[in-house]
């Protein structure tokens, strides 16, 4: 288990604070940072290989100053703090890009917040690089291949839904096909695929995204989650 703990983080300001905490995730190679108000202090925990350890050093910082602070850097709105919010925010660690997608859930204490780290350079999109036997390679491509249908990736946090969906993306990657993707955030810029960012706040949800890529004449469509019956019964073209 990783050393998560950071003696000096009682003597540094806010800004220096969320740095490090982003910063440790990363060095750990965290999955998601937890980030939990109780009375009068800040609890923080990363989950690394499935399993939540606690970040200590954080006790003396007030959980507002961290939290509102993480969400300006997300572009949230700090001024609401009774709904549950989403954004998102990029960081820079020794040249890499990470981006953190960010939720916070209001509680009896305060905002709790919980983000999840996405390494977009480190997404492989080859999918002979996914480790798949050759038989699963053929069921794969099988499936990707069918000039119409569905495939819907599930699986448990972690389990690398999102790096299977852009292997998709990059093995149909044709200059033939029209490709059209509904993200939220988008994790991976892909040349040649028309990508684009689900906005909540301005009401560009996942259904309406769909009823406009629809009229955009595609030959694949690949849709970041389903979280409506809406977007669920949407009419769509192949794939």
């Amino acid at each position: 288990m990783a050393n998560v703990e950071n003696q000096d983080m009682v003597t540094v300001g806010i800004g220096t604070v969320v740095e490090s905490i982003l910063q440790q995730a990363i060095s750990t190679g965290s999955s998601d940072i937890h980030l939990d108000p109780e009375r009068g202090k800040l609890s923080a925990r990363l989950r690394i290989d499935g399993i939540l350890y606690p970040l200590n050093g954080l006790e003396k910082f007030n959980p507002e100053e961290v939290i509102s602070k993480i969400k300006v850097m997300a572009q949230m709105d700090i001024m609401e703090r009774r709904l549950p919010l989403d954004g998102h925010l990029e960081f820079t660690s020794e040249g890499k890009k990470y981006n953190f997608r960010v939720s916070t859930t209001p509680t009896i204490y305060g905002e709790a917040v919980v983000m999840r780290m996405l390494d977009r350079e480190g997404i492989a999109v080859n999918i002979a690089e996914l480790g798949f036997t050759t038989q699963q390679m053929e069921i794969v491509q099988k499936i990707i291949n069918s000039p119409y249908g569905i495939a819907i990736i599930t699986g448990p946090t972690g389990s690398g839904k999102t790096t299977l969906l852009y292997s998709f993306l990059g093995y149909l990657n044709k200059p033939e096909k029209n490709i059209l993707t509904l993200e939220d955030p988008v994790e991976y810029q892909m040349p040649n695929i028309r990508q684009m960012q689900v906005n909540e706040a301005i009401g560009w949800n996942f259904a309406k995204g769909m009823r406009a890529v629809v009229r955009q004449d595609p030959d694949v469509i690949m849709l970041g989650e389903i979280r409506d019956a809406e977007t669920a019964g949407m009419p769509s073209k192949p794939h």
